[in-house]
């Protein structure tokens, strides 16, 4: 899809910078992301109290 946006803008070097640089930037949102779920971690206090209600409730 980048390419052929890319081909209808190949009169125009500024305009294919910037969006080049747009999906440069949209690229590093993206890996920001799935850093961020990939290195989540788990409260304890929500773990205790899932595994309390499932023990008092079950």
């Amino acid at each position: 899809m980048h390419v052929d946006i890319r081909q209808k803008f190949e009169g125009s070097a500024g305009a294919i910078a910037h969006l080049d640089a747009l999906l440069a930037s949209e690229a590093q949102v993206l890996k920001d992301r799935q850093t961020h779920r990939l290195t989540r971690q788990l409260d304890g206090g929500n773990v205790a109290a899932l595994v309390f209600v499932a023990f008092v409730g079950g």
